[in-house]
């Protein structure tokens, strides 16, 4: 059993990403390898498991997406 939070086809695609870059550079920019800061571009999968990594899924095999304080909703988003 696993934590994969995304689809097998997304798994398959190879095509690279400039928009996935961008997104994974406006993040953190160290996460990008080498290669990758060269082509400018990720490819999906690439970019999905970093983003698992930044949520609670990994740690916690399931992400918590909002939660309830004093009747106010709080939505969190990964800042560096």
């Amino acid at each position: 059993m696993g934590t994969r939070t995304f689809l097998e086809s997304e798994v398959q695609n190879l095509a690279s990403r400039p928009d996935l870059y961008l997104k994974m550079v406006a993040l953190d920019p160290t996460a990008p390898t080498p290669e990758e800061h060269a082509s400018k571009s990720v490819t999906k999968l690439r970019y999905m498991q970093f983003r698992e990594q930044q949520s609670s899924t990994c740690s916690l095999g399931f992400r918590i997406e909002a939660m309830k304080v004093n009747i106010a909703y709080k939505y969190f988003k990964y800042s560096s």
